[in-house]
């Protein structure tokens, strides 16, 4: 038996006993009879049955110098398609029994999924290769890797597609509310007739919003956008940068990059609006019309500052870059000079349409406004500063365990070191001025993100590291023909090879760290509070009194609580924002209203006056809790509590 088929075997083994090590720990949790009455769990056991018991068959009764090999021979004269058809089926087993199968009560730690996870993949490539090598066998570890990755973090987004009609998180609900304001707003009954207010950013209002456009859309239709607007776009930067690449790399290279670039950038995770105007910076960059190049990067620097503020310059920064990295040896020299025009022009285009562009626009539609033009925008006047900010949140902590320092060193180490590989052995040529060029933005980019990171109500992941691990992704991006060199000729030197494999391969051991099934109430209990809900509105309103949702706004955005006259004060996340701007006179009305017993009816998650201290978020719970619980339980009693659905009606204190 040659040593390719050996190390197939021990992989093999290895993979079954991986597989062992799962299906035992799931004895503690009693897991057993829910994965006897998956049909998808019966099909792997007895695919499992059929591969391992025909290997140890063999063993048994073939020749103990060659029954291995002749093992091996057969299960490769498997039909092609059949062969890769399998071989997906098995990438796929994890997120189907860890997303979709469970249930949540099940905690698995990350060696059970990884050990189970890492079993599929061996298998996975064992089934894929038909004359194995082990420069083969490595890449196609690798790279089977990174398409399992892409199809578990696919799972924890489609897994929360749904018809049932309350909140799956705490903004869930209400964000689906907000999105529909600017296109949806004829779903809505009000009092005065007047715009509806939304606390949303005029960027997701238009991504997630237009899908409102569509009429009579349902719940189920609004999340299946909102999964497809948080993964297409990942992907679709992917392929942006290294498309002018594909010439001189493989399709499937391509490809690759684009599940990389999704698997990266989900550690954020980040938000879709910033990496849709990443996609125009790189399309802009790329393509020679300088005129069309500039319209794109004005537009995608307006997407971003109409988005968040602190992403005001990165567009503008990101395409100079981009620009200045494409001059072979640029210079200052006189004649040389020139050369700088376009990245200059560039960067110029994103100021403009970051900063210049908005205050414009603003003016025409609000010709009496008072707002001018800034040069530099004042950060000292964002809300950023204007909210407390928890500097711990760096270091380990409850709310988030490695914190925003040391989980950010991890992941982007990776890149780092490749980077730095390619510059140091003259794959990645630049000069002095290439090296500021990119060095000055870069740390920007970081120490506008961890400053932001530490905003009371963040912390709790990499999300406000947004535009530094786009900044990276667009680094690695423009070396991808160099990285994918070094990734299939790696007998030639290892060390390279292993940096670029941990390079691709630790987003994935990321996206295993969260993700659990979706289990809701039966359909009995739903139809039943949403019909108490109702109940009790109806009888308020016809008594002429006010209902207050702060929470569970989709159920009257999607039709399940029918005639509710909008109030579109005191959103819970608008509530929150002001309670953690510190700034007690934005809730002088809120205190009033309350004290006047203005609503006859609130819905509200379940408010709990206590007081934490060693709990995840707990300095965002005792600010809440003092600003607006104990003030509405001052006034209001609760009527109706669903602890299972987080659901609280209240009542005036007569």
């Amino acid at each position: 038996m040659n040593k390719e088929n050996k190390l197939l075997f021990q992989m093999g083994v290895l993979g079954l006993l991986g597989i062992v090590y799962f299906l035992f720990s799931l004895i503690p949790y009693n897991q057993f009879e829910y994965l006897i009455k998956s049909k998808r769990f019966g099909v792997f056991i007895i695919l499992c049955v059929l591969i391992f018991g025909y290997i140890f068959w063999g063993a048994y009764h073939g020749n103990k110098s060659d029954w291995q090999e002749r093992t091996f021979s057969k299960l490769l004269r498997i039909p092609n398609n059949l062969r890769y058809i399998l071989s997906i089926l098995l990438l796929l087993l994890p997120g189907t029994i860890f997303l979709f199968i469970l249930t949540p009560n099940v905690t698995f730690s990350l060696t059970v999924k990884l050990v189970f996870s890492i079993a599929c993949i061996i298998w996975s490539v064992i089934i894929q290769i038909k004359e194995p090598t082990l420069k083969e066998f490595f890449r196609k570890i690798v790279i089977t890797s990174v398409i399992f990755g892409t199809l578990f973090s696919l799972g924890q987004l489609f897994n929360q597609i749904t018809h049932y009609p309350f909140s799956l998180g705490w903004s869930e609900g209400n964000r689906l509310w907000d999105y529909s304001i600017k296109y949806g707003s004829n779903r809505y009954i009000t009092y005065d007739g007047n715009p509806i207010y939304a606390f949303l950013d005029k960027g997701r209002a238009l991504v997630w919003g237009w899908i409102y456009l569509i009429p009579n859309i349902g719940i189920w239709g609004v999340r299946f956008w909102d999964a497809v607007i948080k993964s297409f776009p990942y992907f679709g930067l992917g392929l942006a940068l290294v498309w002018p690449q594909r010439r001189n790399i493989s399709k499937s290279s391509v490809i690759l990059f684009a599940l990389w670039t999704f698997l990266f950038i989900r550690q954020g995770p980040i938000h879709t609006p910033l990496v849709i105007s990443a996609i125009f910076i790189v399309i802009s960059v790329s393509i020679k019309n300088v005129g069309l190049s500039i319209i794109l990067i004005i537009a995608s620097a307006y997407l971003a500052e109409m988005t968040r503020f602190n992403w005001t310059y990165a567009p503008g920064l990101w395409a100079g870059m981009l620009a200045l990295l494409q001059i072979n040896n640029p210079s200052l020299v006189k004649n040389e000079a020139k050369k700088l025009f376009r990245p200059l022009i560039f960067g110029l285009a994103g100021y403009f349409g970051g900063q210049i562009l908005p205050t414009i626009i603003d003016k025409i539609n609000n010709p009496e406004s008072e707002k001018s033009i800034e040069v530099i925008y004042d950060f000292q006047k964002s809300m950023v500063f204007k909210q407390i900010l928890l500097w711990d949140r760096w270091l380990p902590n409850l709310t988030y365990g490695p914190g925003i320092i040391l989980s950010l060193f991890i992941v982007a180490l990776p890149v780092a070191i490749v980077l730095i590989y390619l510059f140091r052995s003259k794959k990645w040529q630049i000069n002095w001025l290439q090296f500021i060029g990119v060095a000055i933005p870069g740390l920007a980019f970081l120490i506008v993100g961890l400053i932001a990171s530490v905003k009371i109500g963040g912390g709790g992941d990499l999300h406000n590291m947004d535009m530094f691990l786009i900044f990276l992704v667009l680094l690695i991006g423009i070396n991808w023909t160099k990285i994918w060199e070094i990734f299939l000729n790696f007998q030639n030197r290892l060390y390279p090879f292993l940096f670029v494999t941990i390079l691709l391969v630790f987003p994935v051991f990321f996206s295993l760290r969260s993700g659990t099934p979706l289990i809701l109430p039966n359909d009995y209990r739903v139809d039943e509070v949403l019909q108490i809900i109702q109940n009790e509105a109806d009888e308020k309103q016809l008594n002429g009194g006010e209902v207050l949702f702060m929470d569970q706004r989709q159920l009257i955005t999607f039709d399940y609580i029918k005639n509710v006259v909008l109030v579109d004060d005191y959103d819970k996340k608008v509530l929150i924002n002001r309670t953690f701007a510190n700034d007690p006179e934005r809730f002088a009305i809120f205190y009033e209203d309350l004290s006047n017993q203005r609503f006859s009816l609130i819905l509200s998650n379940i408010l709990k006056d206590d007081l934490q201290y060693d709990n995840p978020f707990s300095e965002e719970n005792n600010y809440w809790v003092e600003a607006v619980v104990l003030p509405i339980l001052e006034y209001y009693r609760p009527s109706f509590t669903f602890e299972d659905l987080d659901i609280q009606l209240l009542v005036p204190i007569k």
